[in-house]
């Protein structure tokens, strides 16, 4: 029986790109469906229907970009 090799290849880290765009179609759906649950709640409450859908993609924003940045920082 062979003895495995001492030697092992890494993989060089590279920033994952079927990860985030994964993660981004998921915030995407995620905004879709806080638009379609609080549309009519926050036309009654104020002037436009899109409040939480905005104040919910900034939030997003913000955690992806703090994503991208974590990441890269561990390259």
């Amino acid at each position: 029986m062979a003895k495995p090799s001492k030697t092992t290849t890494v993989k060089s880290k590279q920033f994952d790109f079927i990860l985030a765009i994964t993660v981004l179609i998921m915030l995407a759906l995620g905004l879709v469906m806080v638009l379609s649950a609080s549309s009519p709640s926050a036309l009654a409450k104020t002037d436009s229907s899109y409040t939480y859908l905005i104040r919910q993609a900034q939030s997003a924003g913000v955690r992806f970009s703090t994503y991208v940045y974590t990441i890269k920082g561990r390259l």
